[in-house]
Formats: structure tokens, C-alpha cells, sequence
């Protein structure tokens, strides 16, 4: 059984499945990060202190997997989610709520979201936790979550209930606008020194030369990190030690490349 904080952790969340009802469509997810499977029964999912709901039944998520509860089990009128067990009693608010999840006294894990400006306020969409920040720490965070953006069981929802989840940060969005304040004109606009345009997200999912195993766009960071990117610029690749060099990346523009790679390279 989960007894401390972060052995489960909570990474998606299906609070307005429209334009199914809520009561039909409604369900969260949990991850298990450790190495060992881990059984529910006994836990509570709660909010603050007005729906609770002791699971009473003995569910197992496995080491590195997931599990979605919900209060409707029926694949046929739930959107197609495969739901573990059913939480009679709790329910998800459209507009603002908390997830949590407690041993006893313990809480495991704990969300609360509102429907912006912290968090995304998706319709038919789940909230999705990045890949980057899969903990009980970062997922209290409105920036840690992104609508998701895949369909499931043909209902016309979106998220990927039981499944690892999809990441939030974007070449187009985020990543290139780092590449193209720090890595002009080497890479950027018609500089395609190494064959890498990181203004051309096709040319960051090649294989990279100088990296063994990786992509071009995955390679970035560890030239950035050792000193070799930007080029001639004198960075040495610790924010702190560079702090006085316009050329080097912050390491807040370093984050955003090293999450960009975790989530997977999204376009």
C-alpha cells in the first residue's frame, strides 16, 4: 500500500468530458513511479473536505503503470475508458476542485486546479500531466499540465487514460524560440552548420553525428551543457558560471530544451 508522499501520483484528470455527462465521463488517473505494484485498497480520494470516497475494493497499479477511477465502469457509456473502479460519491467540478489522495491521515498525492489562470480549462479534454514532471511536487503546479491532444475510445475525447501520458512542451512553441535567440546564425535561418536547422523541426529528428544515439534536437543539450553550443561563444554550459555572457543560455532556456526532450520532441 502507498504510504508516503509521492508513491502515487496523480496525472490526468477528465473533469468536463462533454459532450458526455459528467456523471458518465468523469475519471483521474494515477501513476505508480516506484518499483513496486501497489494496492488501493483502503486509500481515500477526496477534495477539501467535502466528497470522500474508502476504496474498498483491492486494485493494483503496477510498478511504472497506471490506473483510472471513475464513477462510471461502463465502457459502452463512459467515452470507451477502461475504468479500475468505480468512486461512487465523488465527483469532479468543471470550474475549480482538488484531487487528493490519502493513507489515513497521509496524503499521497494532492491537485488542485482551477479553470484558469493556473490551470488549462479544456472541454472534451483531459488535463494532462507533462512527462517532465511526473511527481507529487510538480503536479501542483497549473504549468505542469497541458489539455491533452489524442482521442480515445471514439467517443471524440481526448487523453490517454491508462497510458503514459504525452508531453506539454513544443518545438514550435517553445523550444524554437530559444534556439532562435541563442543559436542564429549558426543553425537558424539558412545556417545549417553539422546538417542541424533549429528553425526546421524534420532536421532535429535525424540522427546527430556527434552524439551517438541520438537525435540532432536531443543532442542539443548536451553541447549546450558541455560547452561546444553556441558555438565561439565562451559559454562554459553552467548558467551560473555564464551569467554575465548574452551569448549562453539562462537556466530557464536551458529547462525549457531539457523538457522539451523528455516530453518527447513534440513538433
Amino acid at each position: 500500500m502507498p504510504s508516503v508522499a509521492g508513491d502515487l501520483v496523480i496525472t490526468e484528470i477528465m473533469k468536463d468530458p462533454s459532450p458526455l455527462a459528467d456523471a458518465a465521463g468523469e475519471w483521474v488517473e494515477l501513476h505508480n513511479p516506484t518499483a513496486t505494484d501497489l494496492d488501493l485498497f483502503g486509500l481515500s480520494l477526496e477534495d477539501d473536505g467535502v466528497e470522500a470516497h474508502v476504496i474498498t475494493a483491492h486494485v493494483i497499479v503496477p510498478a511504472g503503470g497506471y490506473v483510472v477511477l471513475g464513477p462510471n465502469d461502463d465502457a459502452a457509456t463512459n467515452g470507451g475508458v477502461t475504468v479500475a473502479y468505480e468512486t461512487t460519491g465523488f465527483s469532479l467540478d468543471d470550474v475549480a476542485d482538488v484531487v487528493s489522495l490519502f493513507n489515513g491521515a497521509t496524503s499521497i498525492d494532492r491537485v488542485a486546479y482551477d479553470s484558469g489562470p493556473a490551470f488549462p480549462d479544456p472541454q472534451g479534454a483531459t488535463l494532462n500531466l507533462a512527462l517532465h514532471a511526473l511527481d507529487e511536487v510538480d503536479n501542483d503546479l497549473g504549468a505542469s499540465w497541458c489539455p491533452a491532444m489524442f482521442g480515445y475510445g471514439g467517443a471524440g475525447q481526448l487523453g490517454s487514460p491508462g497510458a503514459q501520458n504525452h508531453g506539454c512542451v513544443s518545438f514550435q512553441q517553445d523550444a524554437m524560440p530559444v534556439f532562435q535567440a541563442k543559436c542564429a546564425p549558426c543553425h537558424i535561418d539558412g545556417g545549417g552548420s553539422s546538417g542541424l536547422r533549429l528553425d526546421e523541426y524534420a532536421t532535429t529528428q535525424i540522427a546527430a553525428g556527434t552524439c551517438a544515439g541520438l537525435t540532432q534536437g536531443a543532442c542539443t543539450i548536451v553541447r549546450i551543457q558541455n560547452g561546444t553550443m553556441p558555438f565561439g561563444a565562451g559559454c562554459s554550459g553552467d548558467p551560473a558560471l555564464d551569467a554575465g555572457n548574452a551569448a549562453c543560455l539562462t537556466a530557464d532556456q536551458q529547462a525549457v530544451i531539457e523538457d522539451w526532450i523528455t516530453d518527447g520532441q513534440l513538433p
